[in-house]
């Protein structure tokens, strides 16, 4: 029983320097290589009849339910 306790006790006790790090995601063109990711910001919201449309600044048009917010949008 010992053993498993000081087995428990040395991994949780370790250095944050002996783990890995956690990727960034949205770090654009780290070492992942993946494409920068931006935020699209919202300019306009018309209501019409049951429908409302979301304009975006990156030139995303998007449809959606009058009772509906518009979407947070990212893309690459």
């Amino acid at each position: 029983m010992t053993m498993i306790a000081l087995l428990l006790a040395g991994t949780l006790l370790t250095a944050p320097e002996d783990k890995p790090a956690i990727p960034n995601y949205f770090d654009g063109n780290g070492a992942t290589g993946q494409p920068v990711i931006s935020e699209c910001n919202l300019t306009s919201d018309d209501v019409n009849g049951q429908f409302k449309t979301c304009r975006y600044d990156c030139g995303k048009t998007l449809t959606i339910g009058a009772h509906v917010v518009c979407p947070f949008i990212l893309q690459r």
